[in-house]
Formats: C-alpha cells, sequence, structure tokens
C-alpha cells in the first residue's frame, strides 16, 4: 500500500491510501479521509500525515495477522489489552522497520550465545537504534486512535444484537480507547509538555558559518551547478530573514514582490490550479505583507533575471525557486535535498548536522527577540513576532520559537538581581561588624 495524492480539475489535494498493486483506493481509510477529515478544512499535508498514520497501522496488522475490518465490523470486537501495547510499541518504529521487524530487528532481551566484543555490541545497538522514530511517535498513535474509534463507532451502529450486545461493544470501545490514550506521552498545548519540546535556533556562530558554506563563491559550498549554488543561497537567505515556512517560501512567486515598496507578500493558496505539483506546498499560517530587506530583494533580483528566467520551463509558472535544468517549481522533496546535502558537509558543528530548514524560523525568532528586547516594549515586540510569523493574535507559538532567546533573557534578569542581593548582604554585614 502507498499514500497517494490525488488532484481534482479544480485543483483539490487529497491523499489517499491505495494499492500498490492494482491502484485502487482503500475503501474504509478513504471514506475516513474524505468524510471526517477533509472537512474540517484543513491543509492537504495535515491530511497526509493521517493518512500515512492509518498506513503504519495496516502494515501493524499484517504482520499481527488481525483483519481489522472483519473484526470491527462484523464480529463486533475491538483491539483488546495486549494488541493495544502491542501498537503502542509500533508507532515507535520507523515504517520501514515495522514492515521488516520480523526480520531486521534482533531480539537483544535475552542473553547472547557467547561473549561478543564492545564493538559488535555498539553496533548492534546502533542496529536497533536506527529503526525508532526520533520524534512523531505520539501523533502517529493519536491519528491511529481517532481512526480506530471512528471504525469501532461504525461497528457499533452495524453489527447485529445476536452476535454482540451493544452495551458490551460500548464498554469494549472505551476500554480500547482509554488504553490507547494512556500510550500518550504528551497532550498538545499542556502546560507540562516539557521544555524538551521546544527547539533552538542556530547560534550566530553556527549561523555565519552556515552563509559562509553555501555563499556561491565558496570552494567548500556542497552544490556544483551555478543556478543551484545561487538559487540554494537566496533560498535560505529568504527563510532566514522573513521567517519563512517551507512551504511559504516554495510558493512565492513573482508578482508577490513590490520592488519599489521593498514589499512582499505572503499567500495561503490551498489547492492552487496553476501549481504543477501534484504535492503542492500550503503555508499553514495567514496571508501577511511583509517588509523586504534591500540585500534580500538584490539576491532575489539577481536569481530571478539572471538565473532563473533562463530555463524553457519557467514561462509555463510564475513561481520564484525552480528546478535545475527543467525549469519546474522547486519541489518539496528537493527543497529537503539542500539540506541533506549541506548536513553532510564535513566539519560542522552539532547543531549544523542536524540542520533543517524550520531552524532557520526559529532562528528569526531568536535573533529579533534578542536584538530587540528593552528597546521595543515588550507587547509590541512579541506583536511584531506573531505578524512577521503569520500566527493569530492569540497564539503561544510566540513564546516557543523565541524560547532561548526569552529564557536566556529571563537568566540574565534573575542573575542580576541575585547579584544585587549578595552585595546587599554583604554592605549589611560589614555595616553589622563595624557596630
Amino acid at each position: 500500500m502507498k499514500v497517494q495524492i490525488v488532484v481534482s480539475k479544480d485543483g483539490e489535494r487529497v491523499p489517499l491510501l491505495v494499492s500498490k498493486k492494482t491502484g485502487m483506493p482503500f475503501y474504509y481509510p478513504t471514506v475516513y479521509v474524505t468524510t471526517e477529515i477533509r472537512t474540517r478544512n484543513v491543509q492537504s499535508e495535515t491530511i497526509s500525515g493521517k493518512t500515512f498514520s492509518i498506513k503504519h497501522l495496516y502494515a501493524w496488522t499484517k504482520n499481527e495477522r488481525i483483519d481489522l475490518e472483519a473484526r470491527f465490523l462484523i464480529e463486533g470486537r475491538f483491539l483488546d489489552y495486549s494488541e493495544v501495547k502491542s501498537l503502542q510499541a509500533a508507532v515507535k518504529l520507523k515504517h520501514q522497520a515495522l514492515i521488516e521487524q520480523g526480520a531486521d530487528i534482533p531480539d537483544f532481551s535475552r542473553r547472547p550465545p557467547k561473549v561478543l566484543s564492545i564493538a559488535k555490541i555498539r553496533r548492534r545497538v546502533n542496529v536497533i537504534k536506527s529503526q525508532y522514530r526520533t520524534s512523531g511517535a505520539d501523533t502517529v498513535l493519536r491519528d491511529i486512535t481517532e481512526y480506530l474509534d471512528w471504525l469501532a463507532m461504525k461497528g457499533s451502529g452495524q453489527v447485529p444484537s445476536i452476535i454482540r450486545r451493544s452495551d458490551a461493544m460500548d464498554k469494549d470501545r472505551e476500554n480500547m480507547n482509554k488504553w490507547l490514550k494512556a500510550g500518550l506521552k504528551t497532550v498538545k498545548g499542556h502546560r507540562n509538555s516539557g521544555a524538551s519540546d521546544f527547539r533552538e535556533g542556530l547560534s550566530r556562530k553556527d549561523e555565519e558559518r552556515l552563509f559562509q558554506l553555501i555563499d556561491p563563491e565558496a570552494k567548500d559550498n556542497p552544490f556544483s551547478h551555478k543556478h543551484a549554488k545561487q538559487r540554494n543561497f537566496v533560498y535560505l537567505k529568504a527563510c532566514r530573514l522573513l521567517a519563512l515556512r517551507k512551504s511559504e517560501a516554495l510558493g512565492l512567486m513573482i508578482d508577490d514582490i513590490n520592488f519599489k515598496q521593498s514589499r512582499i507578500m505572503i499567500y495561503r493558496r490551498p489547492d492552487n490550479p496553476d501549481d504543477p505539483r501534484s504535492n503542492e506546498p500550503n503555508a499553514k499560517t495567514l496571508d501577511r505583507e511583509l517588509y523586504l530587506p534591500n540585500d534580500l530583494a538584490k539576491l532575489l533580483k539577481t536569481y530571478i533575471y539572471e538565473y532563473r528566467n533562463k530555463f524553457e520551463g519557467c514561462k509555463k509558472h510564475n513561481f520564484i525557486f525552480v528546478a535545475e535544468g527543467s525549469g519546474a517549481p522547486l519541489s518539496k522533496s528537493a527543497a529537503n535535498d539542500i539540506f541533506i546535502a549541506i548536513r553532510q558537509s564535513p566539519g560542522l558543528s552539532c547543531h549544523l548536522n542536524k540542520l533543517i530548514e524550520h531552524i532557520l524560523r526559529y532562528t528569526w525568532c531568536d535573533r529579533f527577540y534578542d536584538d530587540n528586547k528593552g528597546k521595543i516594549a515588550e507587547k509590541e515586540l512579541l506583536d511584531a513576532m506573531i505578524h512577521q510569523c503569520g500566527w493569530s493574535k492569540k497564539t503561544h507559538m510566540v513564546e516557543k520559537y523565541a524560547n532561548k532567546a526569552i529564557t536566556d533573557s529571563a537568566n540574565q534578569a534573575v542573575a542580576k538581581y541575585q547579584k544585587g542581593l549578595v552585595g546587599m548582604d554583604d554592605e549589611n554585614a560589614n555595616q553589622a561588624g563595624n557596630k
């Protein structure tokens, strides 16, 4: 099975779970996606993520030899406690590891038959670690829980009473949901979700190193073609200086820029019929007009008129960032490859070795807060960050994204206060001694 994005005539993109052999959609996952998820008016990327979670569920049922539809919709039996525990363990695995679980993940719960060297033990442990998700298991389990509850609700409504009583099914459904939700480590928006949920922007030193590395004239630039060097430098500069999401940067069009007024518009264009990409990049945040720094404006002009427009394929669309050679709009997977190439460069710091595009958005928030604290009133400072990032007025995201700068500022204030107290204590002690 695979997740395939179906594009309708009006440009709407709907991710569906389909058979690799026949290309036909699976019935119940398709009904769920089109009637439950799609009607919530969420982004195509969000629907895609939930569909991948359902795909993970069906990979687990195949391993466990569970016919989900037969169990839920014909027999009226839902997952028991041991099955829920098995599923909770499965969501922590990467999808490929789940598919290959029986053959490729060794069992280290028992003592090895012979003494192994430390190096061999470490290699085996690293094999196991590589099979597990570093993040996102909670999201997958939450998506699966919603789907299973929907399927159980359908079963409760259509299984004849001569097979199972409705009150027994309701009780089993309640228990299944309780056991599944008990496996969620964090709840979205919970005040005690912990500092580990926060990412940090790049330090000034790491940011300087990054843009030295991808400078088009740099000898150690990881990209070979002139167009790719220029495009990637401008692309990352736009993300950093405008605090853009990946999808917002990929969705930028030439007509969005007003060079005379130094302004650029960030639009949400869901299901844009003019976008030829099946996996269309969609902005999650609000439309907004942003100030365009002069340096970035010059870079964009140079890239558009001296590099981009040389490709024949650019005549078919208005998107700024394009693929090498074809001139087609740059895809999300190709944008991800830029960061993979950067991370593989030798001699990088531990933070640059983990670089992803969204870190540049965190970097903008950290730097803006740090550079303007004390110069602008706190409310105005946070409001400016909310506007730049396209969040709603009631958001708490600003504290999350500028967490490092806010924490550092608070720690500095506390340290200054404590030093003052220590100084007062010493002075008071001296006065008492003189008396």
